[in-house]
């Protein structure tokens, strides 16, 4: 700002330049780094003037490297960019564990689901595998929610084959199964009943997967989803109890795209709960 003082004794204040004028936004950058100078204290977490962000195009977004200042010369800081994650996972029994999970790690991911009233009702089954693939390919993950009823949903047999099918992006999501605490006791079982090496034949997969999710249903009173099975045998998806923070999960996810054997999704869609 600048004063001026009138020939009829009246002081007026203005702006120094006009808005086009480059000269204003080069008295900010130094007023404001002059400023930051006088302030040895002062810790700056994030400043994304001058930053460029790059729309994703499909390669990991491992970190945003933000600019504190036009001419580089200053520090660069990589800030982390939270995984976009579908939570697929039983609407009438496990809303609450799903709101539990969004809540505690937050930190990781962004969460993308189909949430309860978000498809219009009655909708045909088309129309919601639709609505459910666009949803999924425009994530970075899948992460099944597993309590002792998930295995017996259609809607989450057909969000794992949305994820399993390459997406115009030319890539398929990674899979993480998370173990409700109701579940959990399941893990050591499922474990130990996988192949060491996955049988080479798509039947074959299928068939080992519905020979474990008998012993655990015989054994506990309930299984995993059927398509989530072939794949822990494949290599494709892992399989996992309840994350012990936000650093565990988002471990979790990175080796779950890092580590993965071949996706099999030949398994028939369900057609209706079980």
């Amino acid at each position: 700002m600048v004063t001026e003082q009138w020939a009829n004794g009246i002081t007026v204040q203005k702006s120094k330049y006009v808005s086009a004028d480059k000269r204003y936004e080069q008295e900010f950058e130094q007023g404001f780094l002059d400023y930051l100078d006088n302030l040895p204290l002062a810790h700056v977490l994030l400043d994304l003037r001058g930053a460029k962000v790059n729309r994703y195009d499909g390669r990991p977004r491992d970190e945003i490297t933000p600019v504190l200042s036009r001419d580089g010369h200053r520090f660069h800081a990589p800030v982390p960019v939270r995984r976009s994650v579908f939570l697929s996972y039983h609407h009438g029994e496990d809303a609450d564990e799903r709101e539990r999970f969004e809540a505690e790690f937050n930190a990781a991911f962004l969460s993308s689901s189909v949430y309860l009233g978000e498809i219009a009702t009655p909708s045909t089954d088309a129309v919601v595998r639709k609505t459910i693939r666009q949803r999924v390919v425009e994530c970075d993950f899948l992460v099944v929610m597993i309590g002792r009823q998930t295995y017996l949903r259609r809607w989450v047999d057909w969000e794992i084959q949305a994820a399993l099918r390459s997406s115009d992006d030319g890539e398929r999501r990674p899979v993480l199964g998370v173990l409700l605490p109701s579940a959990e006791p399941l893990l050591d079982v499922v474990t130990d009943l996988l192949p060491s090496t996955p049988p080479s034949r798509a039947q074959d997969v299928l068939r080992t997967a519905d020979q474990i999710n008998d012993a655990l249903v015989t054994e506990f009173g309930h299984g995993l989803p059927s398509r989530l099975v072939d794949n822990l045998i494949s290599g494709y998806a892992r399989l996992s109890g309840w994350p012990a923070s936000s650093d565990d999960l988002a471990a979790r996810l990175e080796s779950a795209a890092a580590h993965r054997g071949r996706p099999v999704n030949s398994r028939r869609l369900w057609t209706s709960d079980g």
